[in-house]
């Protein structure tokens, strides 16, 4: 099959948030504060087929990755989608083969892995991942949460990841994802702990989609979170002490050691 890639044009938007629909299921209430706060102009990569367009991906600056020899431009790949008719053509491939420099993704499938290691991506983020319901949680604990905004999220963030391989989110990304956290927040730890989370809650869950603890356990926050975001499921992403599970994977950082990646803009 014959087609091009190339940069998003201006005119773009409105085939680029139809196939985004197509693949991702994604309505305005999604598309509407992203392609407001992350997207411009020329920030998608795309794939045409007789002038269709056919599959398209999103490499966001979302920062700066820090490592221990130092920190570099960091891009997050993001959305890579192909319409089912377009598919097994080699258009994402393509697509992929044209971001470069030190790009970071998460698969959203554990079966995608496998065709992101086929690209040169390596599994170099892992996290923790637990569930507890409601009763599982007791009402009592020395910890408390504050709600914060996503300026002082990001530099409390920062000074919990000094030394370990992470991303330094830049504002923009900060703000989208503190958009993302409806129903939940931002909110600094404290008491017992000194951490950070990011929660949303939809329907009767809370997503924590970030949990950074400094002197404790995640259960120890768990209190805290339950108050400040009344839920009965809580699905939890943690900084893994040691261990956890592939998450996250990385392009362009041979030889670094394993590492937190955070937001998933999911």
């Amino acid at each position: 099959m014959d087609f091009t890639v190339c940069p998003s044009r201006k005119d773009d938007e409105k085939e680029l948030r139809a196939l985004w629909s197509a693949v991702f299921g994604d309505g305005d209430d999604f598309l509407n504060p992203f392609f407001s706060m992350m997207y411009s102009s020329g920030g998608a990569l795309t794939a045409r087929v007789d002038g269709k367009l056919a599959a398209s991906v999103y490499p966001l600056d979302v920062g700066r990755i820090m490592t221990k020899d130092g920190e570099y431009p960091c891009t997050m790949i993001y959305a890579l989608g192909t319409l089912p008719e377009y598919r097994k053509q080699g258009l994402a491939s393509a697509l992929m083969r044209e971001c470069s420099g030190i790009t970071v993704l998460r698969p959203a499938t554990e079966k995608l892995f496998d065709f992101y290691s086929a690209l040169g991506y390596e599994p170099l983020f892992y996290c923790g991942d637990a569930t507890f319901t409601s009763d599982m949680i007791c009402s009592d604990g020395d910890v408390r949460a504050e709600r914060i905004g996503f300026s002082d999220y990001g530099a409390m963030r920062e000074r919990l990841l000094d030394g370990c391989l992470h991303i330094r989110y830049n504002d923009r990304a900060l703000r989208f994802e503190e958009h993302l956290c409806s129903g939940g927040g931002m909110f600094a730890l404290s008491g017992g702990v000194s951490g950070v989370c990011a929660v949303e809650r939809y329907l009767n869950t809370a997503y924590v989609k970030e949990l950074i603890l400094q002197g404790g356990a995640v259960e120890d926050a768990m209190p805290a979170i339950k108050k400040a975001v009344p839920a009965d499921k809580y699905r939890v992403r943690s900084l893994p002490d040691g261990g956890g599970t592939p998450f996250a994977m990385a392009r362009g950082l041979h030889g670094a050691e394993r590492g937190w990646y955070g937001f998933a803009f999911d």
